[in-house]
């Protein structure tokens, strides 16, 4: 079951072995879904994903007459260790000089944070008399009303529950502190929490709850000369490369009270007057940031097992959430901001032989100042089938291809590189059901002792059976893809 952490068979059905089960829109009436289960003892079910517990969740709720709606956050941060970031890394390829993503190494896949591409949960309506607002320095009732829960937790909790030993749980965590940045201890905490994890950690995963709507993202680059073998690049409130649509926590909806139209019910092309945006709910408009890390300092000589390894070393630096670091200064090369991207950088790839939207072509631009040596750029194109939660569908980064180009560039001028992905490359990665979500496109260009990375996905769009696609204005995706616009 998916709450476990564990899914069987890829979040997939498998009828395998006398154990059937239905996809989630088998199913149209919870009274019926409900009393199957019942009729089964009440079994762990086989397959299941956030937004159908989401909606059970509601109904639960609801029925015992708590206030409650299914949230959808898009761009949920996981961060594994609370520090109100997601760190990604970076190694030198001895062979090209490249700058590669560190993760393509074998074992190294699931060692770090991870941008989900979305998450469902549910808010509730309640009241905190748990809540010590006044050690907040804030007014009574200042963690009523809105509280986030997830009935799909993405990690182990320790923040609160009062159940001895890590549970997985999620919330409920306070719409108000979450905002405010603010992380209330608990006197609930018991089981594995000392002291130090439970300022750590704090109420009920409020701590957890900020970074997912709201993290930073570091840039570690390799560096032999640094204890933990990396050292940091930059720390950006937002995303490096000046992408709104990339941010952490980009936004959250939900939908709007009354019921379903009739164009919604029809197709999903008609669901968008639907939507109730709530992103101001859970944090002020970008660049915001999340507030200091709780996280302690890990000294390197010194370091505590839950710091250890260079992904869970951590310094000031990356404490100080408002010391952005440039990048590197070159004394020749200026690597201009953001990723191009033909077609274009924003909508879906369309898995569909022979359309425009089928093949993509990421490239990078830099210039040589008048009065500068002339430079050589090395630039790398990594592209990964990953699933929603940005980890590659088989284990691999770059499955999908990578490309390493060379570029030289005359002083006084502006050059790019560039390189060209087909639908064949990907198309055998594509999925109905929660297989390939997105194409993780990573470039990256290095000169000298000067560097730049790009990152962007691209959301997969498999066309429905029948789907006109030939120049149609919008096609609608199978699965989870959502609807592709012109």
């Amino acid at each position: 079951a998916y709450t476990t952490g564990r899914p069987e068979n890829g979040y997939q059905c498998d009828a395998a072995a006398g154990r059937p089960c239905q996809y989630p829109w088998y199913w149209e009436d919870l009274t019926e879904l409900f009393d199957l289960h019942a009729s089964l003892g009440h079994r762990r079910v086989q397959y299941c994903q956030c937004w159908v517990y989401a909606g059970v969740y509601t109904t639960l709720a609801r029925a015992l007459g708590i206030p409650a709606r299914v949230v959808t956050i898009f761009n949920a941060a996981v961060d594994k260790n609370n520090n109100r970031a997601i760190d990604k890394f970076y190694r030198f390829d001895g062979a090209t000089g490249a700058l590669l993503p560190a993760d393509d190494r074998a074992g190294a896949l699931d060692a770090g944070d991870f941008i989900w591409n979305f998450h469902v949960w549910n808010d509730v309506w309640f009241t905190r008399p748990d809540i010590d607002c006044a050690a907040l320095g804030a007014s009574a009732g200042c963690a009523d009303g809105w509280q986030a829960v997830d009935s799909t937790p993405q990690l182990l909790s320790e923040g609160g529950s009062g159940v001895a030993g890590a549970v997985y749980q999620m919330g409920p965590a306070s719409l108000a502190l979450v905002k405010a940045n603010a992380h209330p201890t608990c006197a609930a905490q018991t089981g594995a929490l000392s002291a130090g994890k439970a300022e750590r950690y704090g109420c009920y995963d409020t701590e957890f709850m900020i970074g997912e709507a709201n993290a930073n993202v570091n840039e570690w680059v390799e560096d032999a000369a640094s204890p933990t073998g990396y050292s940091l690049h930059a720390a950006h409130l937002t995303d490096p490369r000046g992408n709104a649509w990339d941010d952490a926590g980009h936004s959250a909806l939900s939908k709007r009270p009354g019921p379903i139209s009739r164009r919604c019910w029809a197709s999903s092309l008609g669901c968008g007057a639907e939507e109730d945006d709530i992103t101001e709910l859970y944090k002020f408009p970008e660049p915001s940031g999340p507030g200091a890390p709780t996280l302690p300092t890990c000294a390197a000589e010194a370091a505590p097992a839950e710091c250890s390894g260079p992904r869970f070393t951590w310094t000031t630096d990356v404490r100080a959430a408002a010391a952005l670091a440039a990048e590197p200064a070159a004394a020749q090369v200026e690597f201009h901001l953001g990723m191009g991207m033909a077609p274009r950088l924003r909508g879906q790839v369309v898995n569909a032989d022979g359309h425009p939207h089928a093949a993509f072509t990421p490239s990078l631009t830099f210039s040589v100042p008048a009065d500068a040596a002339a430079a050589t750029v090395v630039c790398a194109f990594i592209v990964t089938a990953v699933d929603y939660r940005s980890v590659p569908v088989d284990g691999i980064s770059g499955n999908v291809g990578s490309a390493t180009v060379e570029v030289h560039v005359p002083p006084g001028t502006t050059q790019s590189c560039h390189a060209t992905f087909a639908q064949e490359q990907y198309a055998a990665y594509a999925d109905e059901a929660m297989g390939t979500f997105s194409l993780k496109v990573v470039a990256t260009a290095t000169a000298g002792g000067a560097w730049a990375v790009r990152e962007h996905q691209k959301p997969l769009c498999t066309p429905v059976l029948g789907a006109a696609v030939d120049g149609a204005s919008e096609i609608e995706c199978r699965g989870m893809g959502g609807v592709w616009k012109a």
